[in-house]
């Protein structure tokens, strides 16, 4: 009965529920077919390339011109995305018109290897030569012989830092500390303690008493032994056995002594070795600079705490700089180029030319693909009104000498040197 009642019910309601979607749908607008858009023209300049055939589809025609032109690129993902919307699914994209792409162009091993060989090897050094006959190697690189960054021994508290940037210090040039207090005690006791071995190890009292007592003990048993021949029995054997025995008491008393003073001695160079190591100590916690240069930076200021092996500063050296190029090992073996002369010209600020001596300290060994080997020379930097001429980064042309004397710095850098022409 209740089954009955409530069928009708369910009936009448599905079906309101039909027309009110009927209702809705009813009310939407009809979706049309999707217009095309215009075509986007292509520039006037632009040209079709030779390889579009007209009677080619238009479809595969235009995957050429966008191949060819990537000007045509993003009009396509815009007009993607007003015609078919950023978000629509993947089928649908399929099933609307396809986008043009770029066709992929076989490439042939031919035509590619040149290009990767050029992309992979680095161009080759220029290397002209001079009217002496000498080479002369092009866009040869400056760089440091000595870059050092300074660090700190011991860890502690930067208690001195007289450094900043730019300023220019000396080799072993105390220039800092961190706290060394501690230090300074255990060395103060330490050469305390030195002092008062090597007061004993001077001292030889008792080598000399030992000595004198040696003396007496010696009289005392001869005596004794020439009042028994004067008169026999005026001594008893006993007697006579005790001064003997006294007497090499103290001729042991002598070697006792001797080696004494010797071991006090060993005490004082201990001692002596604990100064050093206490004075050690203190140095470890003093910040110097191991190279004369210019400092270039200073990361750390005063009263920062620094573990060993922070850097404290950076030091570059200037004097002397080293300048790199490559050599054809056709023309030259790494072992014969070594400690030649060298002259280096090179082009500084406002057109201006100088140049700089010195000679080859290293050859690379190994012959890379292009057959050639790396060489190093260090040259002789010039100062002028307190600032150095030639930088590192620069690129220079380096000369080689044939002729195996030294190369001398010129009198003038604005000078060019015979022989060096320059760089065009």
């Amino acid at each position: 009965m209740k089954f009955a009642m409530r069928r009708p019910f369910t009936i009448v309601v599905a079906v309101g529920s039909s027309l009110c979607a009927v209702g809705a749908l009813a009310q939407l607008p009809q979706a049309g077919p999707i217009a095309p858009q215009a075509p986007v023209e292509p520039p006037a300049s632009f040209e079709p390339p030779p390889s579009i055939d007209p009677h080619r589809p238009a479809q595969a025609d235009l995957q050429v011109r966008q191949a060819a032109a990537p000007w045509s690129a993003p009009s396509s993902d815009s007009q993607f995305v007003d015609r078919y919307g950023a978000g629509r699914s993947g089928a649908a994209r399929e099933a609307g018109p396809a986008l043009a792409q770029p066709v992929p162009q076989a490439v042939e091993p031919a035509q590619f290897a040149p290009a990767a060989l050029a992309a992979t090897t680095s161009a080759a050094p220029t290397v002209a030569t001079s009217p002496a006959g000498e080479p002369i190697l092009r866009g040869c690189v400056v760089k440091f012989t000595d870059k050092i960054l300074v660090s700190v021994q011991e860890a502690g508290l930067i208690t001195a830092l007289e450094v900043r940037e730019g300023m220019m210090v000396e080799a072993d040039a105390l220039v800092g500390r961190v706290s060394d207090g501690q230090a300074r005690m255990a060395k103060l006791v330490a050469e305390a303690e030195h002092k008062i071995a090597r007061d004993k190890a001077s001292n030889d009292i008792e080598v000399r008493y030992a000595e004198s007592a040696a003396k007496v003990a010696e009289f005392e048993y001869r005596a004794a032994l020439q009042a028994n021949e004067r008169a026999p029995a005026s001594i008893s054997q006993v007697k006579l056995q005790e001064l003997a025995l006294a007497y090499e008491k103290a001729q042991r008393q002598i070697e006792q002594a001797k080696h004494n003073l010797e071991i006090f001695k060993e005490e004082c160079e201990a001692k002596r070795v604990e100064v050093e190591a206490a004075d050690d100590g203190v140095r470890r916690r003093q910040i110097t600079s191991p190279i004369a240069g210019e400092v270039v930076e200073v990361p750390v200021h005063i009263g920062e705490y620094v573990q060993p092996g922070d850097p404290i500063f950076q030091v570059v050296r200037l004097d002397t700089l080293a300048v790199e190029g490559f050599l054809s090992a056709e023309n030259f073996a790494p072992g014969e180029v070594v400690n030649k002369p060298v002259v280096v010209d090179a082009v500084l600020a406002h057109g201006r030319r100088a140049q700089f001596a010195g000679k080859i300290v290293f050859a690379h060994p190994e012959i890379d693909a292009r057959r050639q080997f790396r060489i190093k020379a260090e040259i002789t930097n010039v100062a002028e009104n307190g600032h150095y001429l030639l930088h590192p980064g620069q690129e220079v042309d380096m000369l080689i000498r044939h002729d195996p004397s030294p190369a001398q710095p010129p009198t003038d850098p604005s000078l060019a040197t015979p022989g060096l022409p320059e760089r065009r």
